[in-house]
């Protein structure tokens, strides 16, 4: 009936498929090779016979394994594109000392008028090999009798 090539290639395959929807797809073609009802094939794997018979078995026929993969998809373009970035990347390193996510999203918003947040700031930052750090709610340079002077003025230091 159907004509799917190098079954003993397409079970190897299907032993050492890792990926759902190509082991999926290998097992349909394996169910065609058996005879098994293209309308039964169709229902288990969650297809339609359109997609088995004209892109499927073509794929496998023609193509191997190949055909079979997912080919590479596009996600979410970028808020921030690439010369953006290097701008972004040229304010971050001629800044002096620390610059936290919340400032840059407001130096995006007001050079770029995009709405970044800062979660989005910081995956940003990350692509460019940069890090960021949530500033320290202490002061780390602060002289430590100093600071017992200060609390001392409101009366909560004890000592």
């Amino acid at each position: 009936m159907y004509q799917v090539r190098n079954i003993e290639v397409l079970r190897e395959e299907l032993r050492k498929a890792k990926a759902i929807r190509t082991y999926n797809r290998l097992q349909a073609l394996n169910m065609l090779y058996c005879d098994i009802d293209t309308g039964k094939i169709c229902e288990v794997c969650g297809v339609y016979v359109t997609t088995l018979l004209y892109t499927w078995l073509p794929n496998w026929n023609e193509l191997g394994i190949d055909g079979l993969l997912d080919e590479p998809r596009t996600g979410r373009p970028s808020l921030i594109n690439s010369k953006q970035k290097e701008k972004l990347r040229e304010y971050v390193l001629s800044k002096d000392g620390r610059i936290v996510c919340k400032d840059l999203a407001r130096y995006v918003k007001s050079q770029w008028d995009i709405d970044a947040d800062e979660e989005t700031i910081r995956k940003v930052l990350k692509s460019m090999k940069l890090s960021w750090q949530k500033p320290n709610k202490e002061n780390y340079k602060g002289n430590e009798e100093e600071k017992k002077v200060f609390l001392k003025s409101f009366g909560w230091h004890k000592g």
